[in-house]
């Protein structure tokens, strides 16, 4: 009898280890790493600071969980048209270590502390801009980048 329970659990753990296996790698997807590509439409922490990628589609535009990032840098061209692909070095202003991410949508929502922060963003074959701008302590700043030379259907 006592064999048949050993075996049983030896079972029961063969099971739960993939299952286990399989949950730690979603959690450590759940942490970007710098440098990497954001998931477009899921939160994302990066060093502590909440970020999502999004912007694409008609759902992302009102979903009200973006709402509670206090920065959305918004990467469009002149006439408004939303670009994606860039690059995005984020630089707080106690000269923390900078974070850097590449979003394949036109939003970069940052749940940030309230102060202020400097960021390079950057287009492929438009180069970089260096913007400043303030996290608020409540709402929602939108930030803007624009890239004149840039027509949406190039971009995307």
């Amino acid at each position: 009898m006592e064999n048949q329970m050993t075996d049983l659990r030896k079972i029961a753990l063969a099971a739960t280890l993939p299952a286990s296996a399989l949950l730690l790698c979603a959690a450590l997807a759940a942490q970007a790493q710098p440098n990497q590509s954001l998931p477009i439409n899921h939160a994302v922490n990066i060093e502590g600071v909440g970020l999502a990628c999004s912007g694409v589609g008609l759902r992302a535009e009102s979903n009200p969980r973006w709402k509670n990032y206090p920065v959305k840098l918004e990467v469009a061209n002149n006439r408004g048209q939303y670009l994606a692909d860039e690059t995005v070095t984020l630089f707080d202003s106690d000269a923390g270590a900078p974070i850097h991410v590449r979003c394949n949508a036109p939003w970069l929502l940052m749940r940030l502390p309230a102060g202020q922060y400097q960021a390079n963003v950057t287009l492929s074959n438009e180069g970089s801009q260096t913007i400043s701008f303030e996290a608020p302590r409540a709402g929602q700043q939108d930030v803007i980048v624009r890239f004149p030379g840039r027509n949406a259907a190039t971009a995307m």
